[in-house]
């Protein structure tokens, strides 16, 4: 797969790499994905979110323990917070449970630096209703001036994971990276 900007999807030098278009326009630093939102790998997501499928964790985990490279020393890993009524629908935290297993195999820290301040679905919701949403969606807490990354099963529009990076950066964050499973673009 050609190297692509997490946030436009236009190609760039190396995996990770933030084009020079969107690097004012992303609190993150750098961020990966292990691939679209298709085929088998959608299927394992949809899965592990919407039928329990627990133990799928592990390998997401690992698959994203592929796509990034070696984390910088004292980074701490988070994760895009699940709203409540999900997390009583599933009887589990997909992402808190997708990251914490990726911090266990990554030999580092998780903790959970990020809260939701609202009920926002975002599924089925437009672009435009997305991007207004996660805008005011997430508060840090207990931030230590260290890096983070954060993870979560799938973006669209980016805007939920850009609203998380950015809480973190404003509470203290040195720096953030950002980590999917999937990148499913919302035309």
């Amino acid at each position: 797969m050609t190297a692509q900007c997490f946030a436009c999807l236009r190609p760039v030098g190396r995996a990770g790499d933030v084009c020079s278009g969107c690097q004012a326009k992303v609190p993150y630093a750098r961020a990966w994905y292990v691939g679209p939102h298709t085929g088998v790998l959608r299927e394992l997501v949809m899965r592990y979110k919407f039928q329990r499928m627990r133990s799928a964790s592990k390998l997401l985990a690992e698959l994203l323990c592929e796509v990034v490279p070696q984390l910088p020393p004292g980074m701490v890993v988070t994760w895009v917070p699940t709203i409540r009524s999900h997390v009583r629908q599933r009887g589990y935290d997909h992402a808190a449970l997708l990251a914490t297993e990726f911090a266990r195999l990554q030999q580092c820290e998780a903790a959970p630096a990020l809260a939701r301040t609202g009920k926002t679905v975002q599924r089925g919701a437009t672009r435009a209703e997305r991007i207004a949403q996660a805008a005011h969606a997430f508060m840090a807490s207990k931030v230590q001036p260290r890096p983070y990354i954060v993870i979560d099963d799938v973006a669209t529009t980016g805007a939920s994971v850009q609203a998380a990076a950015k809480a973190l950066k404003d509470a203290g964050a040195t720096m953030v990276w950002v980590l999917t499973v999937t990148r499913d673009p919302l035309e």
